[in-house]
């Protein structure tokens, strides 16, 4: 799945919201002139549209609205209306927005909450359909700080950790919307400042990165203990970017090889495996977009 961005009313989201609100919910004042100015996000598979919402500013002060979120029906549970909620908070917050505010049908109340919705204000209707205020305030970045700030590495210590450790773990967004957590060996390139991983051509975690390229990526080191100390301080950190999937066999042998060094320096060895297997491998790469490290003492 795939999100694209609109400033204006794209023909695909028109058909979507017909057959959702006109057709389906039975909606008869469904278009007006916000959809002239406002910011539309469509979703798609492949080339197929089939979801939509759309974010306007309302009233200043870092205040916007979202509506007209319509997923088709055969899409609908799969996770596709909270991925349009968090881009239109994106959108937001690209735009200068504090605030999300939205007027939701009731009967979508429990989706909204569960994506951190707060209802607001009293009960309503629209098109005589009870209605609900909800709203959020959104951090002022896309990515949240470390509270405890004393606590944080450096630039230079999350870079150290990530050259010198081998594995961490990378969750994705999996099926029906559960995250899906699991070990990774990977080669942190410096130079490219990026994260690299190999992968099979089959499997949840591809599935669900061709829907959804966004990661998080924990690596922990073991830690170290005081002399005469029970307690390990362990320094750790969560890298938040994009995964791009690679299928060139030249790319993966270079970057599998240099991985392969980090474990062993048997030529023979490495060789051997890289000749077996390279066709049947994918790469991963991993883009940092955040990176936020911290070091902790375990008592």
């Amino acid at each position: 799945m795939q999100i694209k961005e609109y400033k204006g009313l794209p023909e695909d989201a028109i058909g979507i919201r017909q057959e959702v609100f006109v057709t389906e919910q039975g909606f008869t004042d469904e278009f007006d002139k916000v959809d002239d100015v406002a910011t539309h996000l469509l979703v798609f598979d492949g080339e197929r549209p089939v979801g939509t919402c759309r974010v306007f500013m309302k009233g200043g002060k870092g205040v916007y609205m979202l509506g007209r979120l319509a997923v088709l029906k055969e899409y609908r549970s799969k996770g596709l209306g909270a991925a349009l909620v968090a881009a239109a908070e994106d959108a937001v917050k690209r735009q200068g927005g504090r605030m999300v505010c939205l007027h939701a049908q009731e009967q979508a109340q429990d989706f909204y909450a569960a994506v951190g919705y707060t209802v607001f204000g009293k009960p309503d209707e629209e098109q005589g359909c009870p209605h609900v205020w909800m709203k959020k305030e959104l951090c002022p970045s896309l990515f949240r700080e470390l509270i405890r700030k004393s606590k944080a590495l450096s630039k230079e210590e999350c870079t150290e950790l990530l050259v010198n450790e081998t594995r961490g773990v990378l969750s994705v967004n999996g099926d029906r919307g559960y995250p899906y957590g699991s070990p990774m060996n990977y080669y942190y390139d410096s130079e490219e400042n990026c994260i690299y991983f190999h992968c099979g051509r089959t499997g949840h975690r591809l599935d669900a990165l061709k829907r959804d390229s966004k990661v998080s990526f924990c690596v922990t080191e073991q830690g170290v203990k005081k002399n005469g100390d029970w307690a390990y301080t362990v320094r750790s950190l969560v890298v938040f970017g994009e995964i791009e999937i690679i299928d060139d066999t030249e790319r993966v042998i270079s970057v599998c090889e240099k991985l392969c060094y980090k474990f062993t320096d048997d030529k023979a060895f490495i060789e051997e495996e890289i000749a077996r297997s390279a066709k049947a491998t994918l790469l991963l790469k991993l883009t940092p977009q955040h990176i936020c490290g911290k070091i902790v003492e375990e008592k």
